[in-house]
């Protein structure tokens, strides 16, 4: 409904939710949990190949590995940095980090 009403992307919490997405038909999706799993990130890599993907990091673990994958299949992955933004779960909560972590994610990605 969402898309019928114009939106452009799908946010999705796992893999298993965007690989349900993409089979779907939707074809821009934003992962908004951090993937640290060389499986999950994998996965996601091999769902990148059939729709726009993109997911948010927090940890230079968790891109690290996604530059890692990536560079042997060929890809590059969409990043965000994730910012905690009062929900005090996960990101970062320092700007001046995240802008750190933001320049050490394009030059690795």
């Amino acid at each position: 409904m969402q898309v019928d009403a114009g939106s452009v992307g799908i946010a999705c919490q796992t893999v298993d939710e965007a690989a349900t997405m993409v089979a779907a038909g939707f074809g821009d999706i934003m992962i908004t949990n951090s993937l640290v799993d060389g499986k999950k990130l994998s996965r996601f890599l091999e769902l990148a190949k059939q729709a726009s993907m993109s997911l948010t990091a927090d940890s230079d673990e968790a891109i690290e590995e996604l530059a890692r994958l990536a560079a042997a299949s060929g890809q590059k992955a969409s990043v965000y940095v994730e910012c905690d933004i009062g929900g005090r779960r996960t990101g970062f909560t320092d700007p001046d980090l995240a802008a750190a972590f933001a320049v050490r994610t394009a030059v690795t990605n």
